[in-house]
């Protein structure tokens, strides 16, 4: 789903909220908690819960404020800004579909994409962003026909590099051939690949745009992010628009240093300042393009 508001000459800004969940069973113990939201699973036909236990909930409702202060505040900036909330982030689909469904053609072209994402290692309320590497990519692996027959070899890779991503791939293939035959393994192995997530390496003029609009307006909590060993199909849209992107971290929680990780059952940012913090980034980030082109 896509939301565009028009308000005159302009750029263009597309910001991304993802509306994902997880398989899981929140156990954060907050009222507002996603007990007995459930699914169907397509293999078992049993009902299975989900959470939002990845900030996918703040993500939707900070993305819906900032349209909504923007909508509500249109004589204070020109332009185009186009809300893209994006399903399937969890399993690398979700961008992929948007994409194939045609969303290229659909929307005008971005002058910049913008995205943020709910985090436990960043002190609560504060907005975190690089040039460069940010997110890692990622594919996992299932492996067959591995001696004994009925053993499964399951991997998980990370990069920050093109070049060592493939590295590790054509290193782990080598591998298991030469063990298959060395075990006169019957069957060459095989390999699938799934759950493929592209790096996430910031464009550097629009980084620099941004961290000076987070620096001027929110002073000390504007901080530098390190690369995490997470990944994400965030850049998916932009490149397939062929326009540059720059994607940040908001820090969910007062008490940081014993935050639990993203994921966790128990994973449940304070609700505030954490939810006008990012509703303020989202606009605060969109400004360099809205605003200083009236």
């Amino acid at each position: 789903m896509v939301a565009i508001l028009r308000n005159g000459d302009g750029p263009v800004v597309a910001m991304r909220g993802d509306t994902d969940g997880l398989p899981m069973a929140e156990r954060s113990g907050v009222d507002y908690a996603a007990e007995g939201v459930t699914q169907v699973g397509e293999a078992s036909g049993q009902a299975i819960p989900v959470a939002h236990t990845c900030g996918h909930d703040f993500h939707i409702v900070c993305l819906l404020g900032a349209t909504q202060a923007l909508h509500d505040h249109r004589d204070d900036w020109s332009g185009t800004f186009v809300a893209v909330f994006q399903p399937g982030e969890e399993n690398a689909a979700g961008a992929k579909a948007m994409v194939a469904a045609g969303i290229v053609d659909k929307l005008p072209r971005p002058d910049v994409y913008l995205g943020q994402h709910m985090l436990g290692s960043l002190p609560g309320g504060a907005v975190g962003i690089r040039s460069g590497p940010l997110f890692s990519a990622a594919a996992s692996g299932t492996k067959s026909n591995i001696i004994p027959e009925s053993a499964v070899l399951q991997l998980n890779t990370r990069a920050f590099d093109k070049d060592v991503e493939k590295h590790l791939h054509e290193a782990i293939e080598r591998i298991v051939h030469a063990e298959c035959g060395a075990a006169r393994s019957p069957k060459p192995p095989e390999f699938r690949y799934y759950d493929q997530y592209p790096l996430t390496s910031n464009h550097e003029e629009p980084t620099v745009r941004v961290r000076a609009a987070f620096d001027a307006y929110f002073g000390d909590d504007s901080v530098d992010m390190s690369p995490v060993p997470a990944s994400e199909d965030f850049s998916v849209i932009p490149d397939a628009f062929g326009c540059p992107y720059t994607y940040w971290g908001l820090g969910g929680f007062e008490d940081w240093k014993n935050a639990t990780g993203n994921h966790s059952p128990f994973f449940a940012p304070d609700i505030h300042p954490t939810l006008d913090r990012g509703t303020e980034a989202i606009v605060v980030a969109a400004s360099p393009w809205l605003i200083g082109s009236k």
